[in-house]
């Protein structure tokens, strides 16, 4: 088992190669220990369809019930619904065998504790507990099959109301998402085409990933060529969503983070929303406008659910595409439930057009990736920098809660190290091509100046 594959919020690698049938075993058994200590005897586990997952799910729950837990298997379903079980059935524990949105040859475990993600140091002890076997031996626990599908489309789509028929497009990329996109979204009266809907976890058209406009050319040549209200493209595990125009143009997640907040401001006035640091201004602006409070926040989905459920916060948001609504809902990140309540915010006022004009434009560049020169530490290297920003720039609003944001009157930056990789990222906006200009010139400074290879 490569240790590699222990990320900051889930286990995620390579298989067979990084890790195998084996290491899930014993994955499962140091999971059943964990679960043991905490006095939860039953454990509920979901896969996604890649075509790794049977084998992992098979030896996960071999290693579970050595351990005396018991087992539901939820069978092949999207990461919501493993969340929606905390609700539903008050599963205590809960396992979901994914790589959300990598390529096939990639599997992975995202987990929960009473309704908790298990990340950070908690995974680090997982992999304590496997270098010294230190595993708990109990008489044999049971697995018993239970569905979940049908509870949870009921769900979602009895409290969303659209008010005119829409016709939508959706790629699902062979993804898991499939197997449920056409009856969640025609059960609320929407005319539904599904574009690579056959469920194939070697994903042969192209990965499930909304966020690689180059991966959904056919839909957008599609969206062109038809008369749609709008095209909804879903990630691998069903937790992330894209949005694009009739015209076949990708909506920035911002955009429509923006159009949720202001929308849920205008229900709940005086709201707290929860965005990650790399949120644009426009979205900040819109919630002040609407009556909200915008509280910026580290990135990664489980602090965005935890800082959430701190600030009774009713919406929040990550630019990766991950929605967490907590007004009429459980406040986890669902991609169907976030497609919705967007075609009901459409079918309810105006087309996407016209809601996206109404958020302010400004210039920006898209979230940018630093590989790291030879011998640099993300951590101190990001801490470093945020130092001389704040010394050189003390006229800037200073954040430094997960690396630096720095921000001018008309403009911000942003540079924080990768949660999951070996990189710098970040970003810049400006209200003018000057303004952006200026943050961009900063930090080219920095990455001149410790030698990194790119700019932004």
């Amino acid at each position: 088992m490569d240790p590699k594959i222990f990320s900051t919020y889930d286990i995620r690698g390579f298989y067979p190669d990084q890790w195998n049938k084996n290491d899930a075993r014993l994955l499962g058994q140091a999971f059943g220990t964990l679960f043991a200590k905490r006095g939860i005897d039953s454990v509920y586990l979901g896969q996604d369809n890649r075509q790794s997952s049977p084998e992992i799910s098979k030896n996960i729950s071999e290693g579970l019930i050595s351990t005396g837990r018991n087992v539901v298997n939820l069978g092949t379903i999207i990461t919501p619904m493993i969340y929606f079980s905390w609700y539903h059935y008050h599963s205590p524990a809960t396992m979901m065998i994914t790589a959300s949105h990598n390529p096939a040859e990639y599997n992975g475990i995202k987990s929960a504790l009473k309704k908790n993600i298990i990340y950070g140091s908690q995974l680090q002890d997982l992999k304590k507990i496997i270098k010294n076997k230190n595993f708990i031996k109990k008489n044999q626990g049971k697995i018993k099959n239970k569905t979940i599908a049908n509870e949870y489309i009921n769900y979602i789509t009895k409290k969303i109301r659209i008010k005119k028929p829409l016709k939508i497009l959706i790629d699902t990329g062979n993804g898991t998402a499939g197997l449920f996109a056409k009856e969640v979204f025609e059960k609320v009266g929407c005319q539904t085409k599904v574009l690579f809907e056959k469920s194939d976890g070697s994903f042969p058209n192209h990965p499930p990933y909304p966020q690689k406009e180059e991966y959904y050319t056919k839909m957008k040549k599609e969206l062109q060529d038809n008369n749609y209200n709008l095209g909804l493209a879903f990630d691998g595990d069903g937790d992330r969503i894209g949005v694009y125009t009739p015209e076949g143009k990708f909506i920035e997640n911002d955009i429509v983070a923006a159009i949720f907040a202001k929308k849920v401001c205008q229900n709940h006035p005086g709201a707290k929303i929860v965005l990650n640091v790399s949120t644009t201004m426009a979205v900040l602006e819109t919630i002040r406008a609407n009556g909200g409070q915008p509280i910026l926040w580290k990135t990664g989905f489980p602090l965005i659910i935890q800082k959430m459920q701190q600030e009774k916060a009713i919406f929040g948001g990550e630019i990766s595409g991950h929605f967490f609504f907590a007004d009429r809902y459980f406040g986890y990140d669902d991609a169907f439930y976030a497609a919705l309540r967007l075609l009901e915010i459409i079918s309810q006022e105006s087309g996407i057009n016209q809601l996206t004009e109404e958020v302010p434009q400004y210039h920006r560049t898209p979230e940018f990736r630093l590989k790291l020169p030879k011998g640099i530490n993300k951590y101190q290297i990001s801490e470093k920098i945020a130092n001389e920003i704040k010394s050189e720039h003390p006229n800037a609003k200073v954040l430094d809660i997960d690396g630096v944001r720095f921000s001018f009157e008309n403009s911000w930056g942003l540079i924080r190290p990768s949660n999951t990789e070996p990189l710098l990222s970040g970003r810049a906006e400006g209200k003018t091509k000057q303004d952006l200009e200026k943050i961009k010139t900063i930090i080219n400074d920095k990455l001149n100046k410790y030698q990194f290879q790119q700019r932004i």
